[in-house]
């Protein structure tokens, strides 16, 4: 395959797996020589990248092809992405397709030091301007209005053919940010989009940007949602929101709408989300055993639906964690065999917390690896989790089931039965069930503070 794509002399002399990544693979390839004889280190005069579809990760329904198409034509407009060389569509050939393409060098923007994220954010914000101004047009000549509502109506059909159904929420919020983008969409065309901007998928030396990764989740739209992806990216402890904003501007050389923004930020929280629970329900299927997958779609989805809603206008979701609390702090089962002289034996809930506590503090410290360290992390936390949540889920359970059934007396009223995700989305779509969005919005967020209630050990190991 090498001497096919890049010469009779290309010979791959290691391969090792990239250290992060959640939605595809990333393998270094190193290459010896022009003449493919054998090489010491300092003689390699090439690195490749082999990005290769993750089987049962969130983005396993992107396409390798697509995506090399959408590099291939940023790089033609002057935006500084890897060269790609080949994309293999067999899957018998790896397992996956997959592409190959340039190395470029650079730091992750993400780990770069504080100090340096700024300018680094500036000189993205540069670059993503400059592909928002590349001329790379629709080819179905939308505006920027229809083509938004095209890509709401695809996560649709991701969250509601995903083999976990997504939380009544997620259904209810894309319906409602269908119904309210905004007018001034249509008043300009679509233009290519990166659609995963962002500081993760950026690399950075010297003080400049060097390579924007990660394009699976390109398409048309409205050049405010790829800076809404950026901003999401940054959450509460990155680069300021206002940074990015003026840093864009500068380079756009024209003002941000701040109320579309806020549009756009609202459905980069619904569809990171969806995204996100598309991996956790590959773990939950066995499809995947990625403890990662499962600790962020429990919860990653917990925190961005509830800003989604806040930014939509829906409310904001209490804090109950205080009506939760920790394992330890829930009465005790008194489980014996005092009568067999075996004593007290551990519940489920405290063998989860034995075992976490034995991955974290005897286990963790014996690993070097990182890819191993973090999903062991992310083991121990789910574990603690588990724990919290055998001790205190059937309380909660009670508590949803009564607020249910009043909510669902009030539907009955006027018809709507069923899926609460369904009549979410028609509550938020027909205008002749308008009254009902308060109770609606109000029961969806309550229900999510509950679940943020239960997450704790996770929140902390995500924050």
């Amino acid at each position: 395959m090498l001497h096919a794509h890049l010469g009779q002399g290309a010979v791959c002399r290691s391969v090792e797996r990239g250290p992060i990544g959640n939605g595809q693979e990333t393998w270094f390839l190193h290459l010896s020589g022009p003449d493919g004889s054998p090489a010491s280190a300092d003689e390699v005069q090439r690195r490749l990248v082999l990005r290769r579809t993750a089987p049962a990760g969130p983005l396993e329904w992107t396409s390798r092809t697509a995506e090399a198409t959408v590099m291939r034509a940023a790089a033609a407009a002057g935006v500084p992405v890897p060269e790609v060389h080949l994309v293999e569509t067999d899957p018998e050939v790896l397992g996956a397709p997959f592409m190959l393409m340039d190395f470029v060098p650079g730091v992750p923007l993400v780990r770069t030091p504080r100090a340096q994220r700024e300018q680094l954010s500036a000189d993205l914000m540069t670059h993503l301007a400059a592909l928002h101004r590349a001329g790379l047009a629709d080819p179905d000549e939308r505006d920027a209005a229809e083509a938004t509502r095209a890509e709401i109506s695809r996560w649709r059909r991701r969250a509601v053919g995903n083999a976990v159904p997504p939380p009544p929420l997620v259904e209810g919020l894309l319906s409602w940010a269908h119904a309210a983008v905004p007018a001034a969409l249509a008043e300009v065309p679509a233009v290519q989009l990166w659609g995963d901007a962002g500081a993760h998928n950026a690399l950075g030396e010297a003080g400049e940007v060097t390579g924007l990764l990660d394009w699976e989740l390109a398409h048309f739209g409205h050049p405010l949602e790829d800076l809404a992806a950026a901003i999401w990216m940054e959450g509460d402890h990155g680069v300021p929101q206002r940074a990015l904003v003026e840093a864009y501007e500068a380079a756009a050389e024209h003002s941000v709408d701040p109320e579309v923004l806020r549009f756009f930020l609202a459905l980069t929280c619904v569809t990171r989300s969806i995204m996100i629970l598309a991996g956790a329900a590959a773990f939950a299927t066995g499809r995947s055993n990625a403890p990662n997958l499962a600790g962020l779609g429990l919860d990653l989805p917990a925190q961005t639906l509830g800003r989604a809603a806040e930014l939509a206008g829906w409310g904001t979701v209490e804090d109950r964690s205080a009506e939760i609390g920790s394992a330890e702090s829930a009465a005790a089962d008194p489980t014996t065999e005092a009568q067999t002289g075996v004593g007290p034996r551990p519940s489920g809930a405290e063998i989860d917390e034995g075992v976490a506590r034995f991955l974290r503090d005897d286990v963790l410290p014996m690993i070097d690896d990182g890819r191993t360290r973090r999903g062991l992390k992310t083991a121990a936390a789910l574990l603690e989790t588990a724990a919290v949540r055998a001790h205190h889920e059937p309380a909660v359970q009670s508590r949803r089931t009564m607020a249910e059934a009043g909510l669902r007396a009030t539907l009955r009223d006027r018809g709507l039965t069923g899926d609460l995700g369904e009549i979410a989305a028609r509550v938020e779509s027909e205008d002749v069930l308008a009254d009902l969005r308060p109770a609606v919005r109000r029961f969806l967020l309550d229900d999510l503070a509950l679940d943020r209630a239960l997450l704790g050990p996770l929140r902390r190991l995500y924050e």
